[in-house]
């Protein structure tokens, strides 16, 4: 089964998709400088340029592709503000922490633009200038003069000496690769009827989609496990919301017309469940 995008922009979109994947294992595993690799895969998925030209690499494989907002309220930033944490963080008692929800992932959708425009942390910093930041002077170049971004973002320490520049990046990096593959799901579905088929014949259950395996075999092979209703206790899911959610989900939607899809964060943890509407057969 094939995307529709374009070869040359599907092979570079699943490098950066595998060096993203690898490199959060890899921070999730103790290697806390690996987040440098991935804010310049962030900066050519996002918002890389040439001769003042956007050639961000997500537009192109997703046109009219639309993204999440920060979470907490932009109206809250100002001059006066010193630092301004939109994200939730959780603690685990351990001397573990993890930035949980960065975007609010049920509220409005952007325009990429519009998107990267966004502050974070204070009224100079945009999602944009933070990407780049770290990607310019940490991923791709060693630049011994850090600027107001980085100086700020790596002032903030959480335990472990983790920086809030790291917990970010890798916090963006998990939306966007979740985003990638959904997106493709969808366009892979448009162009292929056989998945509406399959999805119908498998009956009523959930596909897993594990965003680790995506990042390794990219997003025309998109690989998601079936479970159905009655091995549901397979999931393990350390979130009782989400068990509530896809126990209820799993009762409620019509298999022949839709596929219900619960993603595995690069975190390890389930992320969401999705239901997967089915366009209308062609007349």
């Amino acid at each position: 089964m094939h995307t529709g995008i374009d070869h040359q922009l599907a092979e570079h979109l699943n490098a950066s998709l595998q060096v993203i994947g690898v490199n959060v294992n890899a921070y999730y595993n103790g290697a806390l400088l690996s987040y440098r690799p991935i804010a310049a895969e962030l900066r050519k998925l996002l918002c890389d340029t040439q001769s003042r030209r956007d050639i961000s690499l997500l537009p192109q494989c997703f046109p009219g592709m639309q993204l999440h907002s920060l979470g907490g309220s932009q109206s809250m930033i100002d001059g006066h503000t010193v630092l301004y944490m939109p994200g939730l963080m959780s603690f685990d008692g351990k001397g573990g922490s993890e930035m949980e929800i960065l975007f609010n992932e049920s509220g409005a959708m952007l325009a990429m633009q519009a998107w990267l425009d966004q502050r974070l942390f204070s009224s100079s910093m945009t999602l944009r200038e933070f990407i780049r930041s770290v990607a310019d002077k940490e991923g791709a170049h060693a630049d011994k003069v850090p600027n107001d971004t980085l100086k700020l973002t790596k002032s903030v320490l959480f335990p472990g000496d983790e920086t809030l520049a790291a917990k970010s990046i890798i916090a963006i990096a998990r939306y966007v690769v979740n985003g990638c593959a959904i997106r493709a799901l969808v366009m892979m579905e448009r162009m292929n009827p056989s998945l509406r088929k399959d999805a119908a014949a498998r009956g009523r259950g959930v596909h897993v989609f594990d965003l680790h395996k995506v990042c390794h075999m990219g997003v025309n092979a998109l690989p998601f496990d079936f479970i159905s209703i009655d091995n549901l206790s397979e999931l393990t899911l350390d979130d009782e919301t989400r068990v509530a959610d896809l126990s209820t989900h799993v009762k409620s939607f019509d298999p022949n017309s839709e596929m219900l899809l619960m993603t595995i964060d690069l975190n390890r943890r389930g992320r969401r469940v999705y239901c997967i509407r089915f366009q209308a057969p062609a007349a």
